[in-house]
């Protein structure tokens, strides 16, 4: 990936206004100060986290190989290339809530001024056990096909270049969308440019899972995305300067909406090519 904010050294990113977006709920972005720390990964391929929990990674110089040593064994699957990680250890890193509509009516500043992103310290995504911490979104929702969008915004003059890449996230429910026939989306999504270009990665159900406590990992590929506003031809993935996520209930919902709906976030990465291709 080109340019993808991956220093020799340690970059300071300062946060500047951005213009009005045109994704398609008209949503203007109104800009966000986010201060990110980006460390430069050793060359053995590991993961550094620097001081806001934003983290970088450069590929291993060396492929790895399984078998024993001194003998040549079978290639082991390539690895996923983890270019940068918010992890929302001790903040939200620069996230906020920009916007809020219900369907296509238009903003909703009521919902917006409602909705309380906010950090928590437990329960966090983990594959270890080790709780890092997440975002937590509360929605007053009342209404179906209600919606919110949380984002970060990237400097003007130092936009991600997401060609190639990918975004994945980790999302769970903690109160709401319970009722399995009308759950709850969430969306990932990118907009680029000095327009501020919208697209996206396309819905994900989500819904309450007491048991289970299910984490769903939505996902965005920046070259072949699900949903691009038109015209096409403004869509510049080198030039990624928001990068979030839409929450939004469903469209016969009201019946099982919960004030608030309660939402964990955690874990948002920026990765290199599918290795798998």
């Amino acid at each position: 990936m080109r340019n993808l904010l991956v220093l020799a050294g340690i970059a300071t990113l300062g946060l500047t206004a951005c213009p009005a977006s045109d994704e398609p709920t008209d949503d203007p972005d109104d800009g966000a100060a986010m201060d990110t720390m980006v460390a430069a990964s050793s060359s053995s391929g590991g993961l550094e986290e620097s001081e806001t929990g934003v983290s970088t990674t450069l590929p291993p110089e060396t492929g790895g190989m399984d078998g024993d040593e001194g003998t040549t064994g079978t290639p082991g699957p390539a690895p996923e290339i983890v270019l940068m990680e918010y992890t929302f250890a001790e903040d939200l890193q620069g996230f906020e809530v920009r916007w809020a509509e219900v369907g296509t009516m238009g903003q909703d500043l009521e919902l917006q001024t409602a909705t309380i992103l906010e950090h928590v310290p437990e329960g966090g995504y983990s594959v270890d056990a080790t709780d890092t911490g997440a975002m937590q979104l509360s929605i007053p929702l009342t209404l179906p096909e209600q919606k919110i969008q949380f984002s970060a915004v990237m400097p003007m003059d130092m936009p991600i270049d997401m060609i190639g890449g990918r975004i994945r996230a980790q999302v769970r429910v903690v109160a709401g969308f319970d009722d399995p026939l009308n759950p709850g989306v969430a969306k990932l999504f990118i907009k680029t440019g000095t327009t501020f270009h919208w697209a996206d990665g396309g819905a994900n159900n989500i819904a309450f899972d007491a048991a289970a406590e299910t984490w769903v990992g939505p996902t965005l590929s920046a070259d072949t995305p699900s949903f691009i506003n038109a015209p096409l031809e403004d869509y510049d993935p080198s030039q990624t300067l928001e990068i979030g996520m839409e929450i939004a209930a469903g469209s016969g919902a009201q019946t099982f909406l919960i004030n608030p709906t309660v939402i964990l976030i955690d874990s948002i990465q920026i990765l290199g090519p599918d290795p798998s291709f």
